[in-house]
């Protein structure tokens, strides 16, 4: 029994240290922060957004929370609604 209580906690612990959680630390000072296919997220009056390789804002900030674009779609997140942003060029 003792052994069996041994392994429950051990179990407990390591599932405890694998729930760890990561947070994003944003600024207005360092505003951009990942980069994939050319498009920066970046962050400016509370809202995020996304920035091509020159600067220019593709997508104006209006996203409480955007991650980066992994295969051309970036996951997105708006007043408790979250979506998906499908990158597309070159349609026609």
């Amino acid at each position: 029994m003792k052994k069996f209580q041994i392994l429950i906690m051990l179990f407990l612990v390591l599932f405890l240290a694998a729930c760890r959680t990561h947070t994003l630390n944003y600024s207005s000072k360092a505003p951009i922060f990942y980069e994939e296919d050319n498009w920066k997220v970046f962050f400016d009056n509370d809202r995020f957004g996304f920035k091509d390789q020159n600067g220019s804002v593709v997508i104006k900030p209006q996203f409480d929370l955007a991650l980066d674009f992994k295969n051309g779609v970036a996951r997105v997140a708006q007043d408790k609604n979250m979506g998906l942003l499908i990158k597309v060029e070159n349609l026609f």
